[in-house]
């Protein structure tokens, strides 16, 4: 096979690729086949007679999702599980976590003195603490975080819907993946509904969780109503939050800890309601069988959504 074609073989292999880690890790969906059969490496040399522009950047970050897909959500095997034969031999998951954000900041650091254009720059910003708060989040496989963990979380995903709410801002003279960051903040939002929920009997962080329940969350909401200008289906996410959103809010009232009523039951319907989200085997989303959101057409995008872009456009990397 001549350089070229070979070349053009590599190409696809890695579009498929980053696109099927890109689902999976979305969706909570199994990968479509194991790290471990890969035989290649990327090389960027391939992209430099490709008519468009690409990067090895987001595969290195696409393989460390993988491995956090896999490992806290899937609940596969650590790469080191994998390559030990021993039956009795049990996976050290404080070492696995240093070591996954480790990763993820050589990462980050590595791509940050790179130039790149507001979008690319937003969306490597939202992406890196979106991986973040994946790392540190309550998972099938962690349900119970540490106090540490747990507010490195939190600060994650109030940076992600910061980055996040920028980002749209650039709209419509920049292409953005709005499903992908539909999902991300939908997400973002389920975690810190979930964290505050934790919050609210902690004097040391009502103060934070409060300011998030009030302000970044609400900042989210807003942001996935202005995606369902595009995108009519996005609204339904935010219909589906925002009740939960009161609910959380409730033992942060005045009301709530001056009355003398007994809460315990609607309170155990909000936990209920919330593990529901965060353990779900996927994370609900606007065009899936989910009853929440039974009242969808078939339609994938609104004629507004393809309206949205110009020709003249600066690309992110989603």
């Amino acid at each position: 096979m001549d350089g070229e074609n070979d070349d053009l073989r590599q190409r696809l292999f890695w579009v498929a690729y980053n696109m099927d880690r890109s689902l999976s890790a979305t969706l909570k969906l199994p990968i479509s086949f194991p790290e471990e059969s890969i035989s290649t490496k990327p090389d960027q040399r391939i992209w430099e007679t490709a008519s468009v522009g690409y990067s090895n950047d987001i595969t290195v970050y696409r393989s460390i999702e993988t491995e956090v897909h896999r490992v806290l959500h899937l609940k596969e095997d650590t790469p080191k599980s994998r390559q030990n034969i021993s039956a009795t031999w049990a996976p050290d998951m404080t070492a696995w976590v240093i070591n996954i954000n480790s990763n993820l900041e050589e990462w980050y650091i590595a791509t940050s003195h790179q130039e790149m254009p507001d979008v690319a720059s937003l969306s490597r910003r939202v992406i890196y603490n979106h991986l973040k708060a994946k790392i540190y989040r309550p998972t099938p496989r962690l349900p119970l975080r540490t106090a540490v963990e747990l507010q490195l979380c939190f600060e994650s995903c109030q940076n992600v819907i910061e980055s996040a709410n920028v980002l749209l801002s650039l709209l419509p003279g920049a292409f953005i993946n709005l499903w992908n960051i539909l999902h991300i903040t939908f997400e973002s939002a389920i975690v810190l509904l979930y964290i505050c929920w934790q919050y609210r009997s902690q004097s040391l962080m009502r103060s934070a969780a409060s300011s998030a329940l009030f302000s970044e969350i609400p900042k989210c909401l807003g942001m996935i109503d202005e995606i369902g200008r595009w995108w009519g289906r996005a609204n339904l996410c935010t219909n589906c939050l925002r009740p939960i959103l009161k609910q959380v809010k409730r033992p942060y009232s005045d009301s709530y800890l001056e009355s003398s009523d007994d809460f315990s039951i609607s309170d155990a319907a909000t936990t209920e309601n919330l593990e529901n989200l965060m353990f779900a085997d996927r994370i609900p989303c606007p065009f899936s069988s989910d009853p929440i959101f039974s009242e969808i057409d078939s339609t994938f995008f609104d004629d507004a959504m393809y309206n949205l872009y110009t020709e003249d456009l600066e690309w992110g990397i989603y």
